[in-house]
């Protein structure tokens, strides 16, 4: 993972400055005036702006993929702890989908309404 970031970081600055040479080229042929110039080098901070926030979002991803899979697996070890008979109780794997999602899964839902509904009836009986 470290590998493949520095690559990406060197080959973005290689491209980087490959595009300065051109611009300099072009500058210097007169092909090009100041204000186009001006408006490509505008564009190219917005697309490496853009690049350096997608490669933190992924690395953001990574953290918490990173952190479910430890908490996960201390769950798993707590459950093993408490009641040996309880072992047989697996806690599901998110999918491709529920990680790519907004963080909410059918799961999550689905407890969530019995977590809602339990709290009613509990609300209801209280106000008796």
């Amino acid at each position: 993972l470290r590998l493949a970031a520095i690559e990406r970081r060197l080959q973005n600055c290689l491209e980087r400055m490959e595009a300065d040479i051109e611009i300099e080229a072009v500058e210097e042929a007169g092909l090009a005036d100041a204000v186009l110039t001006g408006r490509l080098e505008e564009q190219r901070r917005v697309i490496r702006l853009q690049q350096e926030e997608l490669e933190q979002m992924y690395f953001e991803r990574q953290v918490l993929a990173d952190d479910a899979a430890r908490l996960r697996e201390a769950c798993e070890g707590q459950l093993l702890e408490e009641d040996p008979a309880e072992a047989h109780v697996v806690v599901p794997k998110p999918t491709a989908t529920e990680t790519a999602g907004s963080g909410r899964t059918p799961r999550s839902e689905e407890s969530l309404q019995r977590a809602d509904g339990a709290s009613q009836a509990s609300d209801a009986s209280a106000s008796r």
